[in-house]
Order: C-alpha cells, then structure tokens, then sequence
C-alpha cells in the first residue's frame, strides 16, 4: 500500500513539475513530423526508492529509427543497453540485486519541451546475497521533460520486480 502512494506521489510531483514547461509552451503541438530530425546518443541515470528498496538504473540509449515508424508523426524509435541494481532490505532478509538489461523505446515528441515514451524491457535478475537467478521483463511508461540544452528529467513508471521500484525519476544527458 506504501509503494501505490509513493509512486502516486512522485507522479503528481512530476505532473506539477512539467507544468510550467507546458503551460510556456507554443499551444502549436508538434506531434506532426515536417522533417527528418537526427536524434542523439544518450546516457540516462535514473533512481528509486520504494518499499524496502534503494537503488537506480543506468542506460546507453541508441536512437535506431531517427523519424519513427509513422511518418506523419513526430516520433523515434530507441534501443537501451544497460540495467539496473538495487538494494532489498526487508526486515529477515538483506540482499543486493543486478540485473543487466535490453529495451525497446517507442518516443512521441508532443512538444518542444515534452517527450512521452512507451517501451519494454528484458533482463536477467542476478541476487547478491540471495538465491535469486531468473529472467525479467516488463513493459515501460515514461516521459522526458527537456529542461535545457543538453539535459533532460526522465520520469518512468514500470513493472516493480524483486522489490525494485515501479517508478524511477534521473536525469538524460546527450553525448
């Protein structure tokens, strides 16, 4: 029940946050594609706290389909190398886990200042400490809040597993 609070929390958080950054926005969406747009290598740290978990995410994002699948649409299309690792720390056990990790990001950039993805990911849970050795997947649900040149705020919302969080909150940086 503390965990659905959480993330409830850290999603209005994240709506309030973004709202100045739409509310200053051109009304013009520009979910239309009118051209080709060279889409850049990222590198994304995210983190999460929930019930009885501390831990984050790491990804190589590679953007694959520059414009998208659906030409009329402001879109992309990535693949993200990398995972995650976590600390579990329920009161009878204590236990480290990583879990290496592939996924598949479809974006849609609303506007300027917003882009929201759906996507999914594989991976294989590796406990430290625990005897934990078992695939992993999920689908994905997040948004990118271009804060400035360079930098972007990553909100995602997931499938919890092996205590990991369903919500993580980092930070995007193109190189």
């Amino acid at each position: 029940m503390m965990m659905k609070k959480m993330v409830f929390y850290v999603l209005a958080a994240s709506v309030c946050m973004c709202m100045p950054a739409v509310a200053g926005a051109q009304v013009e969406p520009i979910i239309r594609d009118n051209m080709s747009v060279e889409r850049s290598l990222r590198a994304d740290f995210l983190s999460s706290v929930g019930d009885h978990v501390v831990g984050g995410a790491g990804w190589f994002v590679l953007p694959v389909l520059h414009d998208g699948f659906l030409p009329e649409l402001n879109d992309s299309f990535d693949v993200e190398l990398g995972g995650y690792v976590a600390w579990n720390f329920k009161s009878n056990e204590s236990y480290v886990f990583i879990e290496p990790a592939v996924g598949v990001k479809w974006n849609f950039h609303l506007l300027d200042e917003l882009t929201l993805y759906v996507g999914a990911r594989t991976g294989l849970v590796i406990g430290l400490g625990a005897d934990i050795f078992e695939p992993d997947g999920g689908g994905i649900l997040g948004l990118y809040w271009h804060l400035g040149e360079g930098v972007d705020l990553r909100f995602e919302g997931g499938y919890a597993h092996v205590g990991r969080g369903g919500a993580q909150l980092g930070v995007s940086f193109p190189f």
